[in-house]
């Protein structure tokens, strides 16, 4: 019997759910298509006519923003754009509650009650603004501000198709409205004072995107964020010249914007920077996903390209939409194993190559490696030329509950890897300079319930190149030595030649 704490959290519209059932998701494509509707028709209804109800000052949009100019006044021509877009994205998060993917649908299902909460205040606060009750608009505003938040800071991880229309430019419109729709409440918003208040919070835009930035990786919240600090540099050059707003406004545009860039390349492409490439920390950071697809961000991210080749195809096919139930984060690993044996062959294959490439960096502290100067690949027996190596690797391997992968997963990588052998997995470590082999490192990986473990080892093959690349560099040092004692010595001759020859050639005069 569910307590009161669990009936409590299913009540709630804005708990944070792993999965929705088949009426729950019916109820938010309902609400989230009239919510929207609502939205659009009243944002596009009031930018083209104004309302004819009421006593107080009644003006469309735009004219109440020309209306009062204040250090906030946006740019009528880039907002609109920005809605635009953003209501076009949004019809596209809505059609992926309709999505066949299961996936798709319970991310989308998870925001929707702020989503739809959202469009309410949205269109609350327009039809407050226009009627020019700015201090209940601004209060509706500060409310949105809060339910975006929470909704952004409980729910940033989920594919930017969802997390772009309905929390980042949703928020970042909001962030700058706050100061927008303020700028017009306050008395005399044109004086002398206001304007330095203005001055002093238009940066206030920089600090916070910048703190999404920095702290989630998060392009989309820098884009939005620039794209209205745009509308604010325009709108304040054409209102005043000679004034600070709007070169603070294009200044902030333009820090927020190449940051953006920074941040978004890397995202994008999967790659980083050439001159970030062998930094470890970066390589082993929270790995976000930025496509639609999180494994292929998760794969590129610690596989090499050939351990990518290697995955078995049936393999590759596997995803959580094939799982007959919806497992509960309560679940253990093996649930997967009875609801969906393909993909818990793949979360195997992926963990154990994940265990193994840890186990090589901790037993190669001094060396600053990154997941892709590691490469994991099974070795031939024939080439393990320490038979003693050899002995205690298949010692391992019996007393292991699993090596490698699980037993149904070895048939399937057998076919695959059969050109890196059928040995023992071996972990390839690039070499300390560009130009030497990369030394060979024998690993052992298992699989335990719901961990994959690894240790990894230096193999006797290992050693011996080692111990005969410290040999040749004592012999090269030798060498250099007893060159630089005789030149020194040949040095000297000649000093004492030269010496004999003056002495010579003084007596002589």
């Amino acid at each position: 019997m569910p307590t009161a704490t669990e009936r409590i959290h299913a009540l709630n519209p804005f708990s944070k759910k792993e999965s929705h059932t088949a009426a729950s998701i019916t109820t938010y494509k309902v609400l989230t298509i009239l919510s929207w509707l609502l939205a659009f028709i009243v944002t596009v209804y009031y930018t083209v006519n104004e309302p004819h109800d009421g006593f107080t000052i009644r003006r469309r949009i735009w004219d109440q923003n020309y209306l009062y100019r204040t250090a906030f006044t946006l740019n009528s021509t880039i907002i609109d754009i920005y809605w635009v877009v953003l209501f076009i994205l949004q019809i596209g998060y809505v059609g992926h509650l309709f999505s066949s993917n299961s996936d798709y649908v319970n991310a989308a299902a998870s925001v929707g009650s702020h989503f739809i909460f959202n469009n309410l205040l949205h269109f609350a606060f327009v039809m407050l603004f226009v009627r020019s009750h700015f201090g209940w608009a601004e209060f509706i505003l500060i409310v949105n501000f809060a339910n975006l938040s929470s909704l952004y800071f409980r729910h940033n991880t989920y594919p930017r198709f969802i997390h772009w229309p309905v929390v980042s430019a949703p928020l970042a419109w909001t962030f700058v409205a706050i100061y927008w729709n303020g700028a017009i409440m306050v008395p005399h918003p044109h004086n002398l004072v206001a304007r330095i208040f203005g001055n002093i919070f238009v940066w206030s835009i920089l600090v916070y995107g910048g703190f999404f930035i920095v702290t989630y990786k998060d392009y989309t919240m820098g884009f939005s964020l620039s794209v209205l600090s745009a509308a604010l540099g325009v709108a304040q050059f054409g209102r005043q010249i000679v004034a600070f707003q709007w070169i603070f406004a294009f200044t902030i545009m333009a820090v927020l914007f190449v940051s953006t860039l920074v941040i978004a390349y890397p995202a994008a492409t999967g790659k980083d920077y050439p001159w970030r490439s062998r930094t470890a920390d970066s390589e082993r950071a929270p790995l976000l996903a930025d496509d639609h697809d999180k494994k292929s961000s998760f794969l590129r991210r610690i596989l090499t390209e050939n351990e990518r080749l290697a995955i078995p195809a049936n393999l590759m096919l596997a995803n959580v939409s094939a799982t007959p139930t919806a497992i509960s984060k309560d679940d253990d690993f093996q649930a997967l194993k009875k609801r969906n044996p393909l993909l818990w062959k793949k979360a195997s294959f992926i963990a154990g190559r994940f265990a193994a490439k840890e186990a090589t960096f901790k037993a190669h502290p001094t060396r600053n490696l990154s997941w892709h100067d590691i490469t994991i690949v099974r070795k031939r027996f024939e080439k393990l030329q320490d038979t003693e190596e050899l002995r205690k690797t298949k010692g391992q391997g019996a007393e292991n509950k699993q090596v490698e992968e699980p037993k149904e997963l070895e048939g399937s990588e057998a076919a695959t890897t059969s050109a890196n052998g059928s040995g023992p997995p071996v972990a390839i470590v690039r070499g300390t300079h560009d130009d030497m082999p990369g030394q060979e490192v024998l690993v052992s990986i298992s699989h335990d319930g719901d961990y994959a473990t690894a240790v990894a080892g230096e193999d006797g093959l290992s050693k011996m190149v080692r111990k005969a690349a410290e040999k040749t560099n004592q012999v090269e040092r030798k060498a250099e030595d007893k060159a630089a004692e005789e030149s020194e010595k040949t040095t000297e001759d000649a000093a004492e030649k030269d010496d004999a020859v003056e002495q010579i050639h003084d007596v002589t005069i």
